[in-house]
């Protein structure tokens, strides 16, 4: 058992850091974390990341660099084994070994590298941030080794999201959920719904121990585009209005088919031509799933799906696109993707597929450039105004709001707040 640790000794505060997503993985989820520790870094903490090693990862991005700051002592590797490669038979593999989550593997190894951490750094806070609930079980096993105050983070809801998940999963959630939220300090939310959701669901703590800090852009990852040359081949005909889909979709919860029907009934009634239209999707596979709507509805000209690119080079091709598509369905109703963020900082219209309850709908309405559809009509008559004239793009000096920035001054005073509440205990 490590002593005892002291943190009104120390000038610079320590923060282990729980997470899967780091550089170099290649998704969106690693910038919250990493503009956090940025942050955290230069406002007189001390983080200490604890995550996986980089083949460990699906796709990595040469782009997203580890902050030179963090050296070796302070970047903890683990060992993480993803069950869909190495468990798995002919695609197919046992539920029970994804229950958790597909990369659960490094629960141990990371326990065991987070304990010897905690003896050589004596951090005064662990801070784990999900998607992937592996992060909170490790977080958990620390906090209790240690008897440090701990902020569970969740970006997404686990059990308080997805009723149609397997029972067992579900199950696996529930556990996972009451596990984390009687043994952390604060709980912390990326929307209001999600937080209700579990104050209401988890009454384990006051409301005060649940927090909403959204998400945001990065304006460090925009000021790089100013000498960035993509790396990709552009995805858009320069002589077309381009309306872009940047990221994955899925058939329940992403789906695209109210779009593909009214790109059908605008191409039928002469509105959209191939010749001066073209609907990008960009990382979001090869199109096989909708490859029968999309013959069966004649589109095929005016749909393109193009292989994904660095993170770098798709928020350059957000600048360059005519419009941006974000399509978030009623099973997301209490998440808000990041990619809309990052919509928002290109200052470029958004047409935002969502519910109008959703929390993706509520953030976007702050924002004066998107246009909120339910239906494909709602669809088709966003896009002929569009079309025929596009409103005036957004200065990024008008949209601070929605940055990172104001979101890691909020998680660095929840962060001294959890510590000095766990001193005077």
């Amino acid at each position: 058992m490590p002593t005892s640790h002291t943190p009104m000794q120390q000038t610079r505060k320590k923060v282990l850091i729980v997470s899967f997503f780091f550089p170099p993985n290649g998704t969106a989820g690693v910038q919250r974390v990493l503009s956090a520790a940025n942050f955290l870094h230069d406002n007189n903490w001390e983080p200490i990341v604890l995550t996986v090693r980089p083949e460990a990862y699906v796709s990595t991005d040469a782009s997203m660099n580890v902050p030179d700051w963090l050296d070796d002592q302070h970047l903890i590797r683990t060992r993480a084994y993803d069950v869909l490669k190495y468990l798995s038979i002919k695609g197919k593999h046992l539920g029970w070994t994804t229950a958790i989550d597909r990369w659960s593997s490094w629960i141990p190894f990371a326990i065991r590298a987070g304990k010897k951490a905690i003896k050589e750094h004596q951090p005064d806070l662990i801070w784990s941030s999900v998607p992937l609930p592996s992060a909170h079980l490790i977080a958990s096993s620390l906090a209790n080794y240690g008897d440090i105050p701990w902020v569970a983070e969740y970006r997404d809801p686990l059990s308080a999201h997805s009723p149609d998940v397997p029972n067992l999963k579900r199950r696996v959630f529930r556990w996972i959920d009451e596990k984390t939220l009687s043994n952390c300090s604060h709980a912390l939310f990326v929307s209001e719904a999600a937080k209700n959701a579990y104050t209401s669901k988890f009454p384990y703590k006051p409301e005060s121990a649940y927090t909403v800090i959204e998400n945001g852009y990065n304006e460090q990852n925009w000021d790089k585009l100013k000498d960035h040359r993509p790396q990709s081949a552009s995805p858009f005909n320069e002589q077309k209005f381009s309306l872009l889909y940047s990221g994955v979709l899925y058939a329940n919860g992403r789906s695209p088919e109210p779009l593909f029907d009214a790109l059908h009934k605008m191409k039928t009634t002469g509105k959209l031509k191939a010749e001066n239209f073209e609907m990008v999707f960009l990382g979001a596979g090869d199109g096989a799933d909708f490859n029968a709507t999309i013959n069966r509805l004649g589109i095929s000209d005016l749909v393109h799906f193009k292989p994904p690119v660095s993170y770098l080079d798709s928020l350059h091709y957000m600048q360059q696109a005519d419009a941006l598509l974000l399509i978030q369905d009623a099973v997301f109703n209490m998440q808000v993707p990041l990619k809309l963020y990052e919509y928002i900082r290109s200052g470029k219209p958004i047409l935002v597929h969502s519910p109008e309850q959703g929390s993706t709908a509520t953030v976007a309405r702050r924002y004066p450039l998107s246009c909120i559809t339910q239906t494909a009509s709602e669809i088709e008559t966003i896009l002929k105004d569009w079309i025929q004239a596009l409103p005036a793009p957004i200065a990024a000096e008008q949209l601070t709001d929605f940055s990172r920035e104001r979101k890691n001054q909020q998680l660095v005073a929840l962060f001294d707040q959890t510590v000095s509440q766990s001193i005077t205990k």
